[in-house]
């Protein structure tokens, strides 16, 4: 609704400025007039002096007063021409050409008329028929729930003259009891320019509407208006309250923001959250007031000792705690007057799989937003800091926050079996025993269908390559077994399985399949990535790839190992040298016009020599006499000052080097490189910047078993290079990578030298593990290795606000509940357990096998009366939350900071 504010506009402005946003609203239909069809038309005589007629082809005649109404076709009369033959010009004739609103071409061919046309002598007179329109509905802007809008203005462009006539409803459900002509406007609009219609002071809330309507002149014969009409103003908070002496800044994502559904059994028979005064515009879902952050303060303002405290809501939708919300803070979005602050992220992290990397960086930003607080001299105003509430997203795969994803195995593990798609169709689990891994591998020659097994069983499936899934045909016969994945409990425009039956599966991606009939029937129960690469055991080097960043896990060792760097075959390519040409303070290397070096991660030739971008050059033979310096003896690490690509730009065909090569008396290059096949030399470029290697133990890497892998400051060899790690902690320390530690190193090249600097290192949550096993039952209560996204970033925001000691004015409010999610339990790890009305029994066994995927999220209530039209509330899509939700999620806030002191 439309608030007048007991407050002076400029006031307003000066609370709202850096608490809001400047918002520029376009209302529908701007650049669309394809829907104006002509109702009717209009026509008007008129007759004009004919000044000019030019002898020409097609005669040109000028007008001695404009008429922008003159079209190409139109039928026109010409009386009274004299003149030189000019009399030919009278008569019913036709517009040919329109040269401007005076002047136009006939269909007269006047070039052969002998005299000049007396001036004045002819009349023009034409009827012209106008199109007349009806008016232009541009829709209207409503205001989002929660959210209101300091208008300073409306904005309106057309390209077409017309009227825009609008209405202001401050009140959606109806008139104002004396309803004057403030809330109607009226303005012209001209041509090619921009009209604006000032509304300082107008406050626009949930509730409250602006309807435009665009009506062209009937004279204009335009049929495609181009319109732009704008709302400007500030956005803030729907919390009205400006009095207050606290503010409350509340940063979220869509979790805080949206609302799913409302549960009120009424509408079930009657529209009663329709508007009585215009039916296609009912009221809003909710009520800002159903939000979580409305509810938390107002909770505060009628307490026993009530906060005179006011909202200002901020945050966005999709926004990440590490990344977003970080920068938000660090950037300033958030530097207002608050008393307290409170961040509700989180959750949108745990879709990304969580690494060392991300799980450290996250504790790292969460530290950077207190260090901000504290640097801005705001240490004694609170920050609360929540976890993510529970979510059930399964059916997004591998995209789940409730992934538990699954580490590669280690030198200690082995494969149950290994079926490739290069040489084989099936997928035999025959009579499995053990641990129940399988690893799924090949090119994909061949779809793959799923045989034996043992009814219940559950199976892991690691697809280290992308291949094809056969898991039943729509149409047609059809032998194979049916498999019935996530992507079955989709909707059909949804699922990217096809008639056929053929499911893609990715690399690196986890299946686990429980056996519902062998050779019948299976059913995918989870998934999850399939992350990291295996350090070999006693591995004192790793392999640096092409990738920005790697992600190492180590495995059991005989004895503690040191890593001492990275080999680099895997971010080097070689090439011979065809050439090498000397040159003052440089020289090239000619690779030829059928090098093979690509040109990948590096700068463009016109910056690249403020990089550092090495090459090392080795093998370099020259025919210079014996005593004499050539190539032979330059063979080394350089410098990349520029380099010249292949005509299709994909390869690099000659290199230039900070190599000085010009002759001298004991000095002998010009000329002298050997060009014999037999002995060129060859050239490496690295591709290692910028790159990231993350590493981590697991569970069998222990102190007491002295089996760790671990890093130490200083310098090493390997093979050529010296290796320098640069540890945080300095000369002396080492870092073991035993059960949840982690540690992230930057690795580039300069010269000779590899660097490795620590990045960010401490405590992680190391990536899971399971199994498969002989039942069902025993899939879920196995012991786990790792928790789910979700719960792993749960855990790095308890513990990391944990941390703070009391007086730093830091605290954590734990919103995640499993019991939220109705009918689902979880493991230890947080996958989650669907319960007998997640299920229904199997047609072909009366174990629970079949997911449903109507059961909404919550309570009963709303499952019954609600409105369920969004995949968001069903099972494997329960993501944002009902009223009951924001209920819950606000009681668990209100009894951590209804104990905070909140200062003035």
């Amino acid at each position: 609704m439309a608030r007048i504010v007991p407050i002076k506009n400029d006031d307003l402005r000066s609370l709202i400025s850096l608490e809001g946003r400047p918002v520029n609203l376009s209302v529908g239909l701007e650049g669309n007039g394809s829907s104006l069809q002509a109702t009717g038309t209009t026509s008007a005589s008129l007759s004009y002096t004919i000044t000019a007629v030019s002898s020409d082809t097609n005669a040109i005649v000028t007008l001695g007063i404009p008429d922008s109404n003159l079209q190409v076709g139109d039928s026109i009369t010409i009386s009274g021409a004299t003149g030189g033959g000019y009399t030919g010009l009278n008569g019913s004739r036709e517009i040919v050409s329109v040269i401007s609103d005076t002047k136009f071409s006939v269909n007269v061919d006047s070039s052969g008329y002998a005299g000049a046309y007396d001036a004045d002598s002819a009349t023009l007179a034409f009827s012209h028929i106008n199109p007349t329109y009806s008016s232009i509905s541009t829709s209207s802007i409503d205001i989002d729930v929660g959210r209101a809008v300091a208008v300073t203005s409306i904005t309106i462009t057309s390209n077409v003259k017309g009227r825009v006539t609008g209405v202001i409803a401050q009140n959606a459900i109806g008139d104002w009891i004396g309803l004057s002509n403030q809330d109607e406007f009226s303005l012209a609009v001209g041509e090619g320019g921009t009209s604006t219609l000032n509304l300082d002071g107008l406050v626009l809330g949930s509730g409250s509407r602006v309807s435009l309507t665009f009506t062209p002149y009937s004279q204009s014969g335009q049929t495609n208006p181009d319109i732009g009409m704008h709302i400007n103003g500030i956005e803030f908070t729907a919390d009205f309250n400006f009095n207050a002496k606290k503010k409350l800044l509340y940063c979220g994502d869509s979790i805080s923001w949206s609302l799913v559904g409302n549960y009120k059994p009424q509408d079930m028979g009657y529209n009663y959250s329709g508007n009585r005064k215009e039916s296609s515009n009912p009221y809003p879902d909710y009520f800002g007031d159903e939000l979580a952050a409305f509810k938390l303060v107002s909770s505060l303002r009628s307490q026993s000792d009530p906060e005179s405290i006011r909202l200002v809501n901020k945050g966005f939708g999709g926004s990440k705690l590490a990344t977003d919300q970080w920068f938000a803070t660090r950037s300033g979005l958030y530097t207002i007057d608050w008393n307290m602050m409170v961040m509700q992220a989180g959750v949108n992290d745990a879709t990304d799989v969580q690494t060392p990397l991300r799980q450290l960086t996250m504790a790292q930003r969460i530290q950077d937003m207190v260090t901000k607080r504290n640097d801005d001299g705001r240490k004694e105003y609170p920050m609360v800091f929540c976890t993510p509430p529970s979510v059930d997203d399964k059916y997004d795969g591998t995209s789940a926050r409730v992934c538990l994803d699954q580490r590669v195995l280690i030198a200690s593990e082995s494969y149950t079996a290994t079926f490739s798609s290069t040489s084989g169709s099936e997928i035999n689990f025959g009579t499995p025993s053990g641990d129940r891994i399988y690893k799924i591998e090949g090119d994909g020659t061949n779809d793959l269908e799923m045989k034996g097994g043992a009814a219940d069983e559950v199976y892991r499936l690691d697809f280290t390559t992308q291949n094809d899934l056969l898991t039943g045909v729509a149409a047609g016969s059809n032998t194979k077994a049916f498999i019935r994945t996530l992507e079955s409990q989709q909707n059909v425009g949804d699922s990217p399985i096809v008639n056929t039956g053929i499911l893609t599966i990715d690399a690196n991606t986890t299946l686990f399949i429980r056996c519902v009939v062998p050779n019948e029937e299976y059913e995918e129960i989870d998934r999850a990535s399939l992350i990291g690469t295996a350090l070999a055991a006693n591995a004192t080097t790793f392999d640096a790839s092409e990738s920005t960043i790697d992600h190492f896990i180590t495995s059991v060792n005989s004895s503690a190992t040191e890593i001492l760097g990275p080999t680099i075959t895997g971010v080097s390519d070689s090439v011979p040298i065809t050439n090498a040409i000397s040159s003052r303070n440089i020289t090239q290397f000619s690779l030829g016009a059928t090098s093979e070096l690509p040109f990948t991660n590096l700068p463009a030739t016109g910056v690249v020599d403020e990089n550092d971008v090495w090459v090392r050059v080795k093998g370099m033979q020259d025919t210079s006499s014996a005593g004499e310096i050539s190539w032979a003896d330059v063979n080394g690490f350089y410098k990349v000052v520029d380099y010249t690509l292949s005509a299709n730009g994909q390869r690099i065909v000659s290199i230039q080097a900070l190599l000085d090569s010009r002759d001298s008396a004991d000095r002998k290059f010009n000329g002298n490189y050997d060009t014999a096949t037999a002995n060129l030399g060859t050239l490496e470029l690295f591709n290692s910047r910028p790159y990231l290697a993350e590493f981590e133990g697991t569970s069998g890497n222990t102190l007491a078993g002295n089996n760790y892998s671990f890093f130490a400051h200083g310098d090493n060899t390997v093979g050529d290079y010296k290796v320098k790690v640069q540890l945080s902690g300095g000369e002396g320390t080492q870092f073991n990578l035993v059960e949840g530690k982690g540690i992230v190193f930057s690795v580039y090249q300069q010269g000779n030298v590899i660097f490795m600097n620590e990045v960010v290192s401490g405590d992680i949550t190391n990536a899971g593990k399971i199994t498969g096993k002989d039942t069902l039952s025993n899939f879920f209560s196995q012991t786990e290795t790792g928790l789910t996204r979700l719960k792993t970033v749960r855990k790095v925001i308890t513990d990391t606000v944990n941390a703070y000691a009391s007086s730093d004015n830091v605290h954590l409010v734990d919103l995640y509940d499993i019991t939220d999610l109705k009918s689902t339990t979880e493991s230890t790890a947080g996958r989650l357990i669907y319960g007998s009305d997640n299920y229904k029994a199997n047609a072909i066994t009366d174990a629970s096998a079949t997911l449903l995927v109507n059961d909404l999220i919550e309570d009963p209530v709303f499952k019954a009366t609600g409105d369920s039209g969004v995949n968001e509330r069903v099972t494997g899509k329960r993501l944002h939350r009902s009223p009951d939700g924001h209920k819950k999620i606000s009681a668990r806030l209100y009894s951590v900071i209804s104990s905070i002191t909140i200062p003035n």
